[in-house]
């Protein structure tokens, strides 16, 4: 009796063995269902498909083993369909819930090559799959200077949350810029959302909800987006070439060698209207910008002041000096390769100067009284989020 009973113990033991092997090697070769209400999956037709709306998100190939809680789905080969009322990677709640938490804590659970041998995850593998199937663009307010802090916001938020950021081909950055997150892709389950103030940053945007894709819909004018990635952002923002050849051109005419330049944006036209001054726009004062320059010319060796403003008449009146040069009015984004191409900066007011400043690097010096102190404008502006702190603010 004894004897028997070792016998059958050893041969549930064989056959628990062989189960085991049989899972390991042969899953892909099952077809199975998890949440049958939501996702179905059969190795046979190679598909994720949601039941309840059938509609395409993005579809592409994905090359991976993913483990839910010791549940291993094959998506070696498969092509994804996004459903609008689940999350864009509709792999169900679940795995939504593993991808995110394998995304956060860095490195979660295993992946899995076709003979069944489990690896750790590494970032960058979940952080691909992550990105593969959520993403993030922008809407396009306002002009240049607007746009940049937009899109540069963009590159530092999607980085934040994991997602995937572009802009369409149709873009107007895509005029002056060759940007490399340019893409064409059809975005659904998309949600848009704003900003509590344009110059202000918010912190609820570095932890989006991951359950739709995303659509920026504000200003964004705070250095703190992006200052994390910033030499991201600069190599973005690659001028066309034609840009770039003018403003070396012109440089080059005016005897720039041995010389530190330094760019001079002076906005007033559009600022200096009763509605924009009423609101908190300011123009900046004669005196501020020669406090500038004397700042710089005990500062820098050699300077040379580069001017570039949309009241050329102003600034020729009041701007005389042997040091200062007047430069030809430009296109936006000729201007613009111009100041981004001095070694320093001096900025009136608005977001074109900022980032004519910006991408210079070097010193930077600003109006401080911008916005307006105690203005309307004022009181939507954190002047700490809206000026980086190595910038020095003159009056």
């Amino acid at each position: 009796m004894i004897g028997n009973r070792f016998y059958y113990g050893i041969f549930c033991a064989i056959c628990g063995l062989i189960i085991t092997l049989v899972l390991m090697y042969d899953v892909p070769k099952f077809s199975f269902s998890f949440y049958s209400s939501k996702l179905n999956y059969t190795d046979n037709s190679k598909s994720l498909t949601n039941n309840r709306t059938n509609t395409p998100f993005v579809s592409q190939k994905i090359s991976k083993m993913f483990f839910v809680k010791n549940q291993s789905v094959s998506l070696s080969g498969a092509n994804l369909t996004h459903s609008q009322r689940e999350y864009p990677g509709n792999l169900t709640s679940k795995l939504n819930e593993t991808l995110k938490n394998e995304t956060q804590r860095k490195s979660t659970g295993y992946i899995a090559d076709r003979m069944g041998i489990e690896k750790k995850v590494t970032t960058a593998n979940t952080t691909d799959i992550f990105r593969k199937t959520h993403f993030m663009t922008i809407s396009g307010n306002g002009r240049l200077g607007n746009q940049m802090f937009e899109f540069a916001s963009l590159l530092g938020i999607a980085d934040m949350n994991g997602y995937t950021p572009f802009v369409t081909s149709q873009h107007s950055l895509n005029k002056i810029f060759d940007i490399p997150q340019t893409s064409n892709v059809r975005m659904e389950n998309s949600k848009g959302i704003g900003e509590t103030f344009a110059g202000c940053y918010d912190k609820h945007l570095e932890n989006l909800s991951h359950q739709f894709n995303w659509t920026l819909r504000g200003y964004y004018q705070s250095w703190r987006y992006f200052d994390r990635i910033k030499d991201k952002v600069k190599s973005s923002f690659r001028f066309k070439e034609r840009f770039t050849q003018n403003a070396n051109s012109y440089l080059s005419e005016i005897n720039l060698s041995k010389r530190t330049s330094v760019g001079v944006h002076i906005r007033r036209r559009d600022m200096n209207s009763g509605y924009h001054l009423a609101r908190g726009y300011s123009v900046a004062t004669v005196e501020y910008i020669k406090r500038a320059v004397d700042y710089f010319k005990k500062n820098v060796v050699n300077p040379v002041f580069v001017v570039v403003s949309d009241d050329r008449d102003w600034a020729k009146r009041y701007l005389q000096d042997k040091d200062i040069i007047h430069t030809r009015r430009g296109s936006s984004g000729e201007d613009m390769a111009l100041l981004a191409n001095c070694n320093h900066s001096i900025i009136s007011t608005g977001s074109y100067g900022w980032w004519g400043a910006w991408l210079a690097g070097g010193k930077v010096v600003y109006f401080r009284d911008f916005p307006t102190p105690g203005s309307f404008l004022d009181k939507r502006y954190n002047k700490s989020d809206y000026y980086p702190p190595h910038w020095i603010g003159m009056v």
